[in-house]
């Protein structure tokens, strides 16, 4: 009779039928590593990650450089406020100097920065367009609540939950549309040698 096997034994038996080769090993060990020093570069603007990527053999610094990137990658995010367009600053600076074809990295950085232009003229466009519109609608009530009060009232829009709300749902829309361009971008940046 065939003794049945725990899902531990199952799972023990798969993981030695699976082989990795030393160059998947270098990448797993090195990856992280030129992450941390992405990391750092992204903190410490006199961190020179040349210097840093130097300590290591040429074998593994292409790794280091995938895992330097794919942080460089992720710090780069639709400029909703002034910290993130430096905090962009500085990503595509540490992906220009892990990149040899500097030419086509920086047409797509400029590619980047248009699409930036059009994120922050959308926003603008269609929070003005949302406060006239909110404006209009609380017009009305606004009248009605200063012949109760038989004084003036002062409403500010931009506070109002409605607003607020309906604000809130606008700029994820916005959001999600400019995150798909923003994701293309970063494809084009990994496939620069």
């Amino acid at each position: 009779m065939e003794k049945i096997k725990s899902a531990y034994e199952k799972a023990l038996e798969r993981a030695e039928k699976i082989t990795v080769s030393p160059e998947q090993l270098e990448a797993i060990e090195y990856a992280p590593k030129g992450s941390q020093a992405a990391s750092q570069y992204m903190r410490d603007k006199s961190f020179n990650l040349e210097e840093e990527f130097k300590k290591y053999e040429v074998k593994v610094q292409k790794h280091l450089r995938t895992g330097a990137e794919e942080t460089f990658l992720s710090n780069i995010r639709l400029p909703e406020n002034e910290a993130a367009k430096e905090n962009n600053k500085r990503a595509f600076e540490g992906i220009l100097a892990l990149k040899r074809d500097k030419r086509a990295v920086n047409q797509v950085f400029g590619e980047m920065e248009y699409l930036f232009d059009y994120y922050l003229k959308a926003i603008n466009q269609n929070y003005q367009s949302l406060k006239e519109k909110m404006s209009r609608h609380f017009k009305a009530a606004k009248a009605r609540l200063e012949q109760q009060l038989g004084t003036k009232v002062k409403i500010d829009i931009e506070k109002q939950p409605e607003f607020l709300q309906e604000w809130h749902k606008i700029q994820n829309q916005i959001n999600a549309q400019y995150e798909n361009y923003l994701k293309e971008h970063k494809e084009k940046i990994r496939q620069i040698n």
